[in-house]
Parts: structure tokens; sequence; C-alpha cells
């Protein structure tokens, strides 16, 4: 079944949505967040190759056989040092 009839190409209207937001502030780095449902190869094939595009960023539970430089997902992440640590706060109640 092609993708756009999966309800999995909600992931890629979210992910074009936030590009054409980041066409607007293009001096604003923009990150598009999925959970595990945006696993997609579509999602991961139209994201890269232009840095001048949104980020993606998708909640994993497993590295699923994923790779990085030949080496396992999960391994090549567990090398990596923190970059940083962002507190998020609301004042929503």
């Amino acid at each position: 079944m092609p993708i756009e009839q999966k309800e999995s190409m909600k992931w890629l209207k979210s992910y074009r949505a936030v590009e054409q937001a980041q066409q607007l502030c293009p001096e604003t780095m923009l990150v598009s967040v999925g959970d595990r449902e945006a696993d997609i190869y579509e999602l991961f094939e139209e994201t890269t190759g232009d840095s001048s595009k949104p980020k993606l960023l998708v909640r994993a539970m497993r590295g699923r056989n994923r790779t990085v430089e030949q080496i396992k997902l999960w391994e090549k992440l567990s090398q990596q040092t923190v970059a940083g640590i962002l507190q998020m706060v609301s004042n929503l109640k």
C-alpha cells in the first residue's frame, strides 16, 4: 500500500507543516517531534540531505536493527556524550 494511503502519512504531513514554518523563520532551528509510530523510512528519507530543513526527533523504545555508520543505534547512542539538558516548565493548570 502506498504511504499516501497509510495512517503513517500523518507524520509526513506534520513534518511538512514544520518545514513551512521553518521557511518563515530561517534563523530559528525547528524540530519536528514524533512518537514511535513516526519511525518510518519515508519520513527519515524526506528529512535528510538539506541542513536548512527542520530537524527530526523520533522517540524510540528499542533499536529495531537501525544502524548509524554500521554501528547498531543503541550502541552508537551509548558512545555519545550528552549535548545538553533542557528542563521544560509549564504554567498551565
